[in-house]
């Protein structure tokens, strides 16, 4: 009886550590289903983490390749800027010798022509005196002339006044003479016939 009861409890016992076992084993692989999940969740997290920190990388990575172009866009426009300005100076500059340039070559135009004007005008001048001078000459050669012929004139007008003054001095006594014969004659007529000298005076 004893040795029955023996059994059982060996029985018993070795179900008991049967159960235990069993149970323990499901605990085990219980835990190392929590254990699987656990590692899984930590390694989705870390993977999580991982790809966060990549793309907050990349994220700065592209600010950074941002921040240069516009930096680089920047400096070009300040470059482009200043070569635009350093060409309109240039042009400017170039503008301000060429106005310059023609400036002076007006002036020196005017300046020539003005000369040409002034020697034009001397020439003329020095013709025109000639022409006044040579003027004056002939208008003095020509009162010349004239006041020698009046001259002339004048002499064969006196010279003719005279002789026509002194023909007629002449035919006065001429007529002097002949009046004085015909007195005479007539003197001698009367004398020597006074009836007929009366007859010749009531005649008259």
């Amino acid at each position: 009886m004893h040795t029955t009861n023996n059994k059982e409890e060996q029985e018993q016992e070795q179900e008991q550590e049967q159960e235990q076992e069993q149970e323990q084993e499901e605990q085990q692989e219980q835990q190392e289903e929590e254990e699987q999940e656990e590692q899984e969740e930590q390694e989705e997290e870390e993977q999580e983490e991982e790809q966060q920190q990549e793309q907050e990388e990349q994220e700065q990575e592209q600010e950074e390749q941002e921040q240069e172009q516009e930096e680089q866009q920047e400096q070009q426009e300040e470059e482009e800027q200043e070569e635009q300005e350093e060409q309109e100076q240039e042009q400017e500059e170039q503008q301000e010798q060429q106005e310059e340039e023609e400036q002076e070559e007006q002036e020196e135009q005017e300046e020539e022509e003005q000369e040409e004007q002034q020697e034009q005008q001397e020439e003329q001048e020095q013709e025109q005196e000639e022409q006044q001078e040579q003027q004056e000459e002939e208008e003095q050669e020509e009162q010349e002339e004239q006041e020698e012929e009046q001259q002339q004139e004048q002499e064969e007008q006196e010279q003719e006044q005279e002789e026509q003054q002194e023909q007629e001095e002449e035919e006065q006594e001429q007529e002097k003479q002949q009046q004085q014969e015909q007195e005479e004659q007539e003197q001698e007529q009367e004398e020597q016939e006074p009836i007929i000298v009366i007859k010749n005076d009531k005649i008259k």
